[in-house]
């Protein structure tokens, strides 16, 4: 099952966005503000998540979302790790979500870690201007990327994460990439398509331009 989840983050995809978003999942889960933005978009969610210390119409939980399961303010994990936790408790296998990245760096380190965590659910993020996959070795191990002549770049988020990558300017053949390094900032897709592999660790692939769902492929078969 797949599930969407929003944030509240100002770096979101527009709201046409969302809804094509909404054509290609299971569930809606909004986190937190993020029922904001489902409302703007005209999206009713199946559930929201959090404190709501953000929400900026209260009455939104009423009328635009199915169940809500709240949170005191006062507490040790983000409205986005409960959120996680509940899609997994759901029978979530794929999560795509927007409004994690961007605004406050400490909250889109947190996002980006929260998502790592849960790497089995097979995150993508799409902001603005961006889309990223979390690769892992126990959750989707590849993605290929099929805009000949965009730009990418693999930025590990846990240590000694192991990453090929075939149709690229800069290939790569089971490399271990340091948390956080600078060995794969700024790629190039050369031919029709480029494919990336995490055999260990885990790692984000991230382009340079909102990719909607249809412009991309991925598995995530053994390699």
């Amino acid at each position: 099952m797949r599930a969407l989840l929003v944030g509240a983050s100002p770096d979101h995809v527009i709201p046409r966005g969302v809804a094509s978003l909404v054509d290609s999942v299971d569930l809606v889960i909004a986190v937190d503000g993020g029922l904001d933005l489902c409302a703007e978009s005209g999206v009713h969610a199946h559930l929201v998540v959090g404190d709501m210390d953000s929400l900026k119409q209260r009455s939104l939980l009423e009328s635009h979302a199915d169940r809500s399961v709240l949170y005191p303010s006062d507490k040790d994990v983000t409205d986005l790790d409960l959120a996680l936790a509940q899609a997994r408790e759901s029978g979530v296998t794929e999560i795509v979500a927007t409004g994690f990245i961007g605004g406050r760096l400490d909250h889109t380190l947190s996002s980006i870690g929260s998502f790592a965590r849960f790497a089995d659910l097979k995150p993508v993020l799409h902001s603005a201007d961006s889309s990223m996959w979390l690769l892992a070795s126990e959750g989707r191990e590849s993605v290929t990327l099929v805009q000949g002549g965009s730009a990418f770049s693999l930025v590990a988020v846990t240590s000694n994460a192991c990453v090929s990558c075939t149709g690229a300017r800069y290939p790569l053949d089971s490399a271990t990439f340091p948390l956080l390094g600078s060995l794969g900032i700024s790629n190039v897709v050369t031919g029709a398509s480029a494919t990336v592999t995490v055999t260990a660790g885990a790692i984000l692939v991230l382009t340079t331009a909102y990719t909607l769902e249809s412009e991309a492929d991925w598995t995530s078969d053994d390699c």
